[in-house]
């Protein structure tokens, strides 16, 4: 499977830009979180 995957990266057929997925974790997303962990613990 890992050779695979491999030669479907060094083709271009698996583009990581391409395959989509969630946007990067920001700090203000670990604020937003944390806020609402803190809000519901209380």
């Amino acid at each position: 499977m890992r050779d695979f995957m491999n030669t479907m990266r060094a083709t271009g057929v698996l583009e990581l830009k391409e395959m989509g997925g969630q946007k990067p974790y920001t700090m203000k997303d670990k604020q937003r979180f944390a806020n609402k962990l803190h809000k519901l613990l209380r």
